[in-house]
């Protein structure tokens, strides 16, 4: 399942690379409701509690390499998968690393930080997304979505979100 995947080296944040590209590869996925593992959130170096600006790095590092395996995934052998749905979870993983950007008390705009987000945006929305999720359902969700995938409407749409995030 995970045959010729190379993991990026040095960075935190892996497991999403692993969760997503084993779903996006499965022939069946089933769900078990019962915590099989916690994460321990007091751990000295716990990446859930880290606050260095780097971290957007690492975030973006592994964003990058699962977005590369699911679309050439998906090109090479011609097949759905759901991808709308892992295409997606990526999107929302941009949300969250938007959410991390405020939280690492990144100030302004105009720096690498932001740059590279906007690139991962950017490649995102090459894709097309057809389907929102169900649990998505919210007019104020609906309307993020589609002006975070509008290139014209995404750096400004990304910028409000940001500055509104508490």
């Amino acid at each position: 399942m995970l045959k010729n995947v190379s993991f990026p080296k040095h960075v935190s944040y892996t497991d999403f690379l692993l969760y997503l590209v084993a779903l996006s590869r499965a022939k069946k996925v089933s769900y078990y409701d019962k915590a099989l593992a916690f994460y321990l959130q007091d751990r000295p170096g716990n990446t859930a509690t880290d606050i260095r600006k780097s971290i957007i790095n690492d975030y973006l590092t592994v964003w990058k390499k699962t977005f590369e395996i699911i679309n050439n995934n998906n090109v090479d052998n011609n097949v759905d998968n759901n991808v709308d749905f892992l295409m997606y979870r990526l999107y929302m993983q941009l949300r969250l690393i938007l959410a991390e950007y405020k939280r690492v008390s990144i100030n302004g705009f105009n720096n690498k930080y932001w740059s590279n987000i906007m690139s991962a945006v950017y490649e995102l929305q090459d894709i097309e997304i057809n389907t929102v999720p169900y649990f998505e359902n919210s007019m104020i969700k609906k309307t993020f979505f589609k002006f975070f995938m509008n290139r014209k409407t995404a750096n400004f749409t990304a910028k409000m979100y940001v500055t509104l995030k508490k």
